[in-house]
């Protein structure tokens, strides 16, 4: 498996015909052998999923999205879709998640796709306060071509326990704009003890090559407000949630 986390979150571009609305991230993952790309709901409809108002001061909305890869800066997608029908293309919540999710067809898929593995780690316990790793490209910067930038901050609530009744949590970190979709892990390199099944571990040292933890946190919409650092992450369920309920819609 490949560790390295700046393979893993992809640079975007979300257009209006040829203007750019927004930049912000999204990454690859599989789930029950289907291969999806997820970024935030407010980037793929330009709209606020609590209100649903256009966040553009034009009121324009997405109808493309361009897909960056992280070590060459390449093209690898370019989709395009109506911008008043944007639950034609994408799988969409209905319930004011943040969250949009792309079916991958798979004559697109490419060997290059570098895939987040939603359950890495899901047998290890992260409490508040555990330090967590936003992988993404807060103003649109890269480092070099399109690496994204590796951010660190806190878990600032309980993780088992949904925020404002929704399936996410709290973190608390200096994320800036453009990091939304980043996937969110926890991610330790050096001695730690970490409980595995009610049990404590501890462990000895690592590189950054080879973690001794890689676990998948969620993914991060942004902040709770401008004023503050602490940020949203949309948790693995919240995700899993959606594509049941999408393929039961599908089903019937």
């Amino acid at each position: 498996m490949n560790y390295k986390l700046t393979n893993q979150s992809y640079f975007i571009k979300a257009y209006f015909n040829e203007t750019v609305l927004s930049t912000a991230t999204g990454f690859f993952f599989r789930y029950k052998d289907k291969p999806y790309f997820i970024t935030n709901y407010h980037v793929a409809t330009g709209r606020n999923p609590e209100n649903f108002k256009t966040i553009d001061m034009n009121c324009a909305i997405p109808n493309k999205i361009c897909i960056f890869t992280p070590d060459t800066n390449n093209t690898i997608f370019e989709w395009n879709w109506d911008e008043n029908k944007p639950e034609d293309f994408w799988i969409l919540p209905n319930n004011k998640h943040d969250i949009a999710i792309k079916n991958i067809n798979s004559t697109e898929i490419k060997d290059s796709i570098e895939w987040v593995d939603l359950f890495a780690g899901k047998d290890w316990e992260v409490s508040i306060t555990e330090k967590v790793v936003v992988v993404g490209y807060p103003y649109g910067d890269r480092v070099s071509t399109s690496i994204p930038c590796c951010l660190t901050g806190y878990v600032a609530t309980d993780i088992d326990i949904d925020f404002n009744d929704k399936p996410l949590f709290l973190i608390d970190s200096r994320t800036r704009e453009g990091m939304s979709g980043s996937p969110v892990y926890f991610y330790i390199t050096t001695g730690q003890g970490v409980k595995k099944s009610n049990e404590s571990i501890s462990f000895g040292f690592g590189d950054k090559s080879n973690p001794l933890i890689q676990k998948f946190l969620g993914i991060y919409s942004g902040r709770i407000d401008k004023e503050s650092d602490l940020g949203k992450v949309w948790k693995v369920k919240a995700i899993t949630n959606l594509l049941d309920s999408f393929s039961i819609a599908k089903i019937f």
